[in-house]
């Protein structure tokens, strides 16, 4: 799998076709807090006292991948395992309002995003807005 890194810009759209921070929805910034929130406790050794007594060690998330943000300052080229994905989400049709209509909709949101990453023309990538904590 290859990587493609892109440099921050709060302008960058992603497979949603959101554009800016200013368009991110209310419900995002109560989850951003939730989870900022959540990283810390594995850390802490008192949290989960039954792990220490099993012998493991209180470790750090080094990264948080949110997929879907409106903002994305990383992305991954998926053009090569794109059939894989297909095949793991055809497996829950159920899941699918219009499964006919998956794959065309991923297939362009996916080549919106490596487009914007500046990705050679028919390859598709996943925009994450990556968050390192420590």
């Amino acid at each position: 799998m290859r990587y493609a890194r892109t440099a921050y810009s709060p302008r960058a759209p992603n497979a949603t076709g959101r554009s800016s921070p200013a368009a991110t929805p209310t419900i995002w910034r109560p989850a951003r807090r939730r989870c900022a929130r959540s990283i810390p406790r594995p850390a802490t050794p008192y949290a989960f006292p039954e792990l220490a007594e099993e012998g493991l060690a209180a470790w750090t998330v080094r990264e948080l991948w949110l997929s879907g943000h409106p903002t994305t300052n990383h992305v991954v080229d998926v053009t090569e395992t794109f059939g894989q994905k297909m095949a793991a989400l055809y497996a829950h049709q159920s899941q699918h309002p219009e499964p006919d209509q998956l794959e065309p909709r991923l297939r362009e949101g996916f080549g919106r995003v490596a487009a914007t990453a500046g990705l050679p023309q028919g390859h598709l990538a996943e925009g994450y807005f990556v968050v390192e904590t420590g």
